[in-house]
């Protein structure tokens, strides 16, 4: 099967279906899944899939990777039937998508989806979006070019993302006070709410 091109559509091959972005060797590129509803927003912080939420939907959608391939398995008979569609991103983390080549989207026992990526000047690309047609489940290669980072991204889709801390600005020394075990501010997290998402990773 030839590879979809920008804007083009093709049914999917059944009701489980396997979404692989190959990435090349030390890319540092995040993917997302996100489901929207209409007006195309999600409407909770628990539809958007990514590396820390790996699984949405009651299971329909899961993440997982393998070496540089980043992969998302959907179960479309489990999508929430209010769910008008499953939108797939990727951001780079150091920059333009010009800086990465090779960056490939395919359909387990599927069609390929063609991605250029040689002159865009954006940081996040919509990737592509799994639809249903006349009860049939299709996906579309989107290829569309987002400027700002996945916060940016996260935020345009209706997604609440947790404030980072925000470091004190020093002050003058104190009088010495008595030595005190000091609180690891590593470990501390502030959130809006208890709805919204971190996009801290492990490793900082």
């Amino acid at each position: 099967m030839n590879a979809i091109a920008m804007g083009g559509n093709a049914p999917l091959p059944g009701t489980r279906v396997t979404v692989e972005i190959n990435l090349p060797q030390g890319a540092r590129v995040d993917v997302t899944a996100l489901q929207l509803y209409a007006g195309g927003k999600v409407r909770g912080d628990g539809d958007m899939c990514f590396f820390n939420q790996t699984e949405i939907g009651g299971g329909a959608v899961r993440l997982s990777s393998a070496g540089t391939t980043q992969k998302f398995d959907i179960d479309t008979a489990h999508v929430g039937a209010d769910v008008e569609k499953i939108v797939i991103n990727a951001v780079c983390e150091t920059g333009a998508f010009s800086t990465v080549q090779g960056v490939s989207v395919r359909v387990a026992n599927g069609p390929d989806l063609s991605i250029e990526t040689a002159d865009r000047s954006e940081a996040a690309l919509i990737l592509c979006e799994i639809y249903k047609r006349h009860d049939q489940w299709k996906i579309r290669n989107v290829s569309q070019g987002f400027n700002g980072g996945l916060q940016a991204l996260a935020e345009h889709f209706g997604v609440e993302v947790a404030a980072p801390a925000v470091a004190p600005a020093p002050a003058p020394k104190p009088t010495p006070a008595p030595e005190t075990k000091p609180v690891n501010l590593n470990k501390v997290s502030l959130t809006k709410n208890e709805r919204t998402v971190s996009l801290k990773k492990d490793d900082g």
